[in-house]
């Protein structure tokens, strides 16, 4: 026998085998060439999806306001051998560093408010005691970002991240640390492509059309910018789409205890990166019981599967768990701090509505709002395809076209990632619109339930091509954009005094707690609607004091409600010392005024001024009225 091949040696010395060896050993190759043929494709996708996430990833500006700060830390934390504590841990010396670099402090751009006063990690002050609810809101609000306020999340993700900060670190210092972990979560973003058009040509074997539609949505402009900063939603997304791929296998071909045990493992680890990953778990109990009600699996069996599933989670998360019984007493870690500063409204259809919205919006174009300068036109956009996605279902459905397991594990997946991560955050009594991208460990399904979709009204394969096409074309131009011209939200800061001829003197004054507050000086030009408001502000108290130069603005007759543009003011600053005085000219945008409209009263509204350690915090009010 010839090894390797079970050839007799007769046949083998014969001129018959002779001629076809090379037919016969070609055979004996072809499932290697066909998993190379395979594999091709999906390389690829995954190239072709790596291009924008690296453009993005390295291009998009530090820090990201998306918290990126903070997920930035924690990764800091890790890689110095210190393990941060919720509502306790303050951000690290490299973290603040790029802080002052960058001018970027709390969720606002540079220069659109003060920058804090502190400015070396030992000078940060913990909160009085004895404060009220609201007062421990302003506080936070001024003192959040000195937090290390991620810490409240699992910790695979950052643990995965530390050899890249190293790296980056070594190389470039704390900000190359921040450019190394982008790449690494550009490197993975790139995975939901591939994993999409696996999970498609699951569902619909050999409509590649279909596959390539569902892989184009992956690359959504504000999927590849909110995973492409430094953030645990990376992780969250890839391992959720690795869960669906794996739940769609087991619901298709029935589960083991070996493929129950993997699923298990891989819905802990989505979870022990990010907890809004936990609604895969509903893509995972579809995809175990339904076959129960739909194909008359035992109930023992299933039941058995999911206690294995359930065992690998627990699994996985144990570790995590169990420090945060030992030092928080509690399953999870608090989020305090958060909800003095983001306080859940109440629950109504309006509200709920206002959620979905914002998730919609967000998920595809990104965040924060209108980074992106055509996002209004691709929010449209996706919505007319969204809306024949959902048609395209519905025919399927009526037609019995629409693939088993789309309709129940996908479908139930994606509905339930929208429930869970809004309970997540009612549960966690953190208030604020859903983030789009915590819907992101179900893109991978989304973008597979809506290419299905798409492809129903579309029935040719050239057609089916084209659209998708037009959606990856779509992406790439905005995100194109977006890396050549920068966010289209960017403020340019910058003050321009107005001209003498405009000034008009007034004296108006108000005291709070020590701290007089005056305005003496307003200009406008005719036919304008530039405000000038000249201010000053003493503390003749005996304690530090902390404001907000961003005040509410009211003028005349005009119930409107603007706010000063501290971009384009004269900078002042958030704390004052006793004894310290400040001025400068405050900038507004109010409605326009003709020649024979000029100004008749003026109302300034310094919101949540702070004296005496934050016991003392209110609104103050300064008017001045023009004579006519």
């Amino acid at each position: 026998m010839l090894d390797g091949f079970g050839v007799p040696a007769r046949l083998a010395s014969s001129d018959l085998w002779r001629r076809r060896a090379p037919i016969q050993l070609l055979g004996t190759l072809s499932p290697g060439l066909v998993s190379l043929s395979r594999r091709r494709p999906l390389i690829l996708i995954y190239l072709g999806a790596l291009v924008p996430a690296l453009a993005v990833a390295l291009g998009q500006p530090v820090w990201s306001r998306v918290d990126e700060a903070q997920h930035y830390d924690l990764i800091a934390q890790y890689a110095h051998g210190s393990y941060a504590l919720s509502d306790q841990t303050r951000i690290r010396p490299e973290t603040l560093g790029i802080m002052h670099q960058t001018g970027v402090y709390r969720w606002s751009a540079k220069g659109t408010d003060p920058a804090p006063a502190v400015t070396n990690p030992n000078d940060f002050e913990q909160m009085p005691a004895g404060l009220n609810w609201n007062q421990r809101g302003v506080w936070t609000r001024r003192h959040l970002w000195s937090f290390s306020y991620e810490s409240m999340q699992p910790p695979l993700y950052y643990l995965a991240m530390v050899p890249f900060w190293w790296a980056g670190d070594l190389l470039g210092g704390p900000l190359g640390a921040v450019y190394a972990v982008r790449t690494a979560d550009a490197l993975l973003m790139a995975l939901l492509a591939p994993l999409a058009w696996v999970l498609a040509l699951r569902l619909l074997p050999g409509r590649n059309p279909v596959a390539a539609i569902a892989a184009a949505t992956t690359v959504a402009p504000g999927i590849v910018l909110n995973t492409t900063q430094v953030t645990n939603d990376v992780a969250a997304a890839v391992l959720g789409g690795i869960v669906c791929v794996q739940a769609v296998r087991g619901f298709q071909e029935g589960f083991n205890r070996r493929s129950a045990w993997l699923l298990g493992v891989l819905l802990g680890a989505a979870m022990t990166s990010k907890l809004t990953a936990g609604g895969a778990v509903f893509m995972v109990g579809a995809a175990l019981l339904a076959p129960v009600l739909q194909r008359g699996f035992p109930w023992r069996e299933q039941l058995a599967h999911l206690g294995r599933v359930a065992g690998g989670s627990v699994a996985m998360m144990a570790p995590w768990l169990a420090a945060n019984v030992l030092l928080y007493r509690r399953l999870l870690p608090p989020s305090q701090l958060m909800s003095y500063v983001l306080q859940p409204g109440a629950l109504t259809p309006l509200e709920v509505r206002s959620n979905l919205e914002h998730a919609f919006f967000t998920y595809w174009t990104g965040e924060p709002v209108y980074t992106l300068g055509q996002a209004g036109l691709l929010e449209v956009l996706v919505g007319v395809a969204v809306i024949y996605g959902l048609v395209g279902l519905l025919v399927r459905a009526i037609r019995h076209t629409l693939p088993e397991a789309a309709s129940t594990v996908l479908a139930v997946g994606a509905a339930g990632q929208v429930l869970f991560a809004f309970s997540a955050l009612r549960f966690a009594h953190i208030g604020g619109l859903l983030p789009g991208r915590y819907l992101y460990p179900a893109a991978v399904a989304i973008g597979c339930l809506l290419a299905i979709g798409l492809t129903a009204l579309v029935p040719a394969a050239m057609p089916r091509l084209a659209t998708a096409g037009v959606i990856g074309i779509s992406f790439l131009t905005a995100l194109a954009g977006f890396v050549v011209t920068g966010p289209a939200n960017a403020v340019q800061a910058g003050f321009e005094a107005p001209p003498e001829r405009a000034m008009t003197s007034v004296h108006a004054s108000t005291v709070y707690a020590g701290v007089v507050i005056t305005l003496d000086k307003v200009a406008m030009l005719p036919g304008s609607d530039q405000l000038w408001l000249h201010v000053r502000i003493n503390n003749r108290g005996e304690s530090e004091v902390d404001w907000w130069p961003r005040a509410k603005v009211l003028v005349g007759d005009d119930e409107r409600l603007s706010y000063i543009d501290y971009a384009r003011s004269q900078q002042f600053p958030e704390t004052l010392q006793p004894g310290q005085e400040a001025s400068g000219w405050l900038v507004a945008q109010v409605g326009k005024r003709g020649p024979g409209q000029p100004l008749s009263f003026v109302q300034l509204i310094f919101t949540d001024v702070a004296a005496d350690n934050y016991h003392l915090v209110d609104d103050v009010a300064v008017e001045a009225t023009f004579p006519s």
